[in-house]
């Protein structure tokens, strides 16, 4: 049986994402060439079964939260932090967390040759986290830091405690900003860009509603998120085996100097930015956070030029980082539309179940109208129809149509002076009832 792809990209858009992504791009006649960082990365994922995309998200991440302390990037708006916040959005089975661990251990980063080891650790409160990338005495900053959670509802039930500072953390280090805390015992202070991190999360698209959905305070936007599958992946023939070869990336040499140089980006991105900025200042902030979009295209082609050793993006990378981008935001949109429809059948499921209740309860209310009206003339003594009216005071519109149609039915009779009696098909309207 051939399975639907489930994605939020048709078969095509993915193969125009992997050309945008890992192809050789072409800008005002100007080639720009992947790499063989890129080229190794799609071709050693895929021999690993492992999506080339989220592959290659996840190793951006990884290579912005290993750069020496106090690195940043400058497209002219003063210095900006490459920390970022990804999320692998997919069902049960989908392997996030084997792509986030194979890409983290094949990764081989140095600082002048001196291998470098990212620390990780599961994120707690907002407290635990600014704990966990504070330096020891002996340190002047601590060590690269990468948080992972392979379920979002860990991470939403965190974020949802009363007094919880998560949330209000994870969206200071993203730009980078001081974090600190002060109690009784201590007070902890670090300052702003002098501490590197990545922050991984694995969502269900029924589990969206924890990141995306209530009052957005940026931080939807602020995500990179991404699907693990790779649309393109060959069918293995009948008799031949997967491939067990380990994931072989390229080593990502950088050297210490890039704490005081930084990332640095072509004018036409430099001048795309600040006019962002100055329309900002101008207009106010677009409804899209389109600043912070912009901002995590920054990081992303800050990441694609530093898996290559390069401290300098290129308008080639500017361009792979904006595929990504656009990928980004409709796999966004998609969970946000599965969300709604989520909602949509939520509400028709509750109405239906309020209609069942009540379609029962006017069941119950003829009944007892019926009831009523049949014992009482069960004696064969005419009884007053105000009389049997003020018993049925819980429900008498029920007891009219009730009593409507038995007297249609000649099972009850009543005359002028509304005196109600027997009609002559009572007898087996009761035996009926019996």
């Amino acid at each position: 049986m051939t399975r639907r792809l489930e994605s939020a990209y048709t078969l095509q858009q993915w193969k125009q994402l992997e050309k945008d992504v890992f192809g050789t791009v072409t800008i005002e006649g100007v080639k720009y060439e992947p790499g063989a960082a890129l080229t190794t990365l799609k071709s050693s994922t895929r021999e690993c079964t492992l999506s080339p995309i989220a592959s290659l998200c996840i190793a951006i991440m990884n290579v912005c939260a290993a750069v020496p302390p106090g690195t940043t990037f400058n497209a002219g708006l003063g210095p900006g932090s490459l920390n970022q916040i990804l999320v692998l959005v997919g069902g049960p089975g989908a392997h996030k967390d084997r792509h986030a661990s194979q890409v983290a251990n094949a990764l081989k980063i140095t600082h002048d040759d001196i291998p470098v080891e990212i620390r990780r650790h599961s994120p707690g409160s907002g407290e635990g986290l600014v704990a966990a990338i504070t330096p020891n005495k002996d340190q002047q900053t601590a060590p690269p830091t990468v948080f992972g959670a392979s379920e979002v509802g860990t991470l939403a039930a965190l974020m949802g405690r009363t007094g919880s500072t998560l949330r209000g953390t994870l969206l200071s280090m993203y730009s980078g900003n001081a974090l600190g805390f002060t109690n009784k015992s201590e007070s902890t202070y670090i300052p702003e860009n002098s501490y590197t991190v990545g922050v991984w999360v694995g969502m269900q698209p029924d589990r969206s509603d924890e990141l995306f959905s209530g009052k957005d305070d940026g931080l939807a936007h602020r995500l990179l998120t991404v699907e693990p599958l790779d649309p393109q992946l060959e069918d293995v023939e009948d008799g031949k085996e997967f491939s067990t070869k380990a994931l072989d990336l390229s080593p990502v040499s950088l050297s210490r100097t890039l704490a005081e140089t930084g990332v640095t980006f072509p004018d036409q991105v430099v001048k795309e930015t600040v006019s962002a900025a100055r329309d900002t200042l101008k207009y106010g902030p677009a409804k899209d956070n389109n600043g912070h979009r912009n901002q995590t295209r920054l990081k992303l082609a800050a990441g694609i030029a530093l898996l290559s050793s390069k401290a300098e993006v290129s308008l080639g990378d500017w361009h792979r980082a904006g595929a990504l981008m656009d990928y980004s935001d409709a796999v966004r949109e998609r969970c946000i539309a599965h969300l709604q429809a989520q909602e949509i059948a939520a509400g028709v499921e509750k109405r239906q179940k309020e209609d069942s209740i009540n379609a029962k309860l006017e069941r119950d209310r003829l009944k007892k109208a019926e009831t009523l009206i049949m014992d009482s003339l069960a004696h064969e003594e005419p009884v007053k129809r105000s009389a049997l009216r003020d018993k049925a005071r819980r429900f008498r519109s029920e007891f009219d149509e009730i009593l409507t149609g038995l007297i249609s039915d000649k099972i009850v009779t009543s005359d002028k002076q509304d005196w109600l009696r027997q009609g002559p098909r009572f007898p087996t309207k009761l035996k009926q009832a019996s």
